[in-house]
């Protein structure tokens, strides 16, 4: 299984608001406690909905969107693609360390 990673330009670098969305309670588990001791501010999606309300709401800089998962709406396909449908992504199991080197290094070209 695979997951985005979305980032928005407008942002700053220094933004540390992530969304994650993803059905698996232990794989969102690991990546909220690495992403908060890391000093990341997270949010927690577990389905196309929730993500579609907690973008709305929140506006995270980031959005780390597993792509199966049991409600992925037409609303949240549309938000994917006017975000450029993602700017990187990984396979799972996911090494937590190759993850945040992917997210500084898309910040790093974004910002």
């Amino acid at each position: 299984r695979s997951f985005f990673i979305i980032i928005k330009e407008s942002e700053t670098k220094m933004s540390k608001r992530v969304l994650i969305v993803d059905d698996e309670t232990c794989f969102r588990n690991v990546l909220e406690y690495s992403l908060e001791k890391a000093g990341y501010i997270t949010s927690i999606a577990v389905n196309g909905q929730e993500a579609m309300e907690l973008l709305r709401k929140e506006k995270p800089h980031t959005m780390l969107l597993d792509i199966n998962m049991p409600v992925m709406d037409e609303d949240l396909v549309a938000e994917k693609i006017k975000n450029k449908l993602a700017n990187d992504y990984m396979i799972k199991p996911v090494e937590i360390e190759v993850l945040f080197e992917k997210m500084d290094n898309l910040m790093g070209s974004i910002a």
